[in-house]
């Protein structure tokens, strides 16, 4: 992936936690990656979904991390949990924005909240 764009959240948007409502609360995506907090270090989430249908869930998360953009796509079938599909992605604000399964939900956080800077 290009190192060239470095990401930030504009001033006065709050992030995941477990007071937000951002579709997950903080500890419970640990509890369902099966993941620690340490693995969470420094992240600043800007969208986390979850979808159940019948016999399957997915989830998809987009956040930065060391100025970097990241998403997480991950999913399961009823006889499993998200354990051990915890695996981040970089990517960019245009991949995003231009791929037709990414939300408009999260299509709408990503032009509200983050800017992109070109690196020199």
């Amino acid at each position: 992936m290009d190192s060239k764009y470095k990401y930030e959240l504009k001033p006065a948007y709050s992030l995941l936690s477990d007071n937000s409502d951002f579709g997950w609360k903080f500890n419970d995506m640990i509890k369902a990656f099966e993941i620690s907090k340490n693995d969470l270090d420094g992240c600043q989430f800007i969208h986390a979904e979850y979808n159940q249908g019948n016999y399957e869930c997915d989830a998809f998360i987009i956040f930065i991390k060391d100025s970097s953009l990241y998403e997480v796509n991950a999913s399961h079938c009823s006889c499993n949990g998200f354990e051990g599909t915890w695996e981040p992605e970089k990517t960019t604000l245009n991949a995003l924005l231009l791929r037709p399964n990414v939300p408009n939900i999260a299509k709408e956080k990503l032009r509200n909240m983050v800017i992109e800077k070109v690196v020199q």
